[in-house]
């Protein structure tokens, strides 16, 4: 895979995300589940596979949890890293309610070496309820903004962090860490 092609999936797969995230908030109310995708330069399909976080409660929970997507990109043998999170939700998460956390659908593109945030700022308002009970929401989306090296919140530096340190060193040590996620219940896929 040349370099273009290889920068090409990872566009692509960053457009889907976004996409798939707005059409799932404005439909159904329901933000992204804080994710990572992880790719290769040096792999012939670019995309190693990617990770759902799995249901956590709020507070510790919620920063071990999200914190070890870091191990999974590892594992996974990753140069690049996409990451996807709703802002308010994470905060939420993490530190419980407030009219102060800021909205917006974030995608982090990260190397080894440096990241870039894009910001994809909204307000809404709820309309109604469908027959589940979901709200309708008349969602407004803001222009969106790249960051780079932009501040993180502190469990994403440590997905980073995590991810960068290159502890799993063996095909056995990957394959343990993957099977444990998925028996915790992160949702992962790996490309063949």
């Amino acid at each position: 895979m040349s370099p273009d092609e290889f920068f090409d999936t990872v566009d692509a797969v960053k457009a889907t995300l976004i996409e798939r995230a707005k059409s799932s908030f404005s439909t159904n109310g329901v933000v992204p589940t804080p994710q990572m995708w992880a790719f290769s330069s040096t792999s012939s399909k670019g995309l190693m596979g990617y990770a759902v976080c799995r249901d956590y409660t709020r507070g510790a929970d919620a920063a071990l949890g999200i914190g070890s997507l870091g191990i999974l990109a590892d594992a996974m043998h990753a140069d690049l890293l996409v990451l996807m999170w709703e802002e308010a939700d994470l905060r939420t998460s993490l530190y419980g309610p407030s009219d102060d956390h800021p909205t917006g659908i974030v995608i982090l593109e990260a190397t080894l070496h440096s990241h870039e945030l894009t910001w994809h700022p909204f307000d809404f308002t709820v309309v109604g309820y469908n027959s589940a009970g979901l709200p309708r929401l008349d969602v407004r989306y803001g222009d969106s903004s790249d960051i780079k090296g932009g501040p993180l919140p502190e469990v994403i530096a440590k997905v980073l962090a995590e991810w960068r340190s290159r502890q799993v060193a063996s095909f056995e040590e990957a394959r343990a860490t993957i099977e444990g996620a998925a028996a915790d219940g992160y949702q992962i896929s790996l490309v063949a």
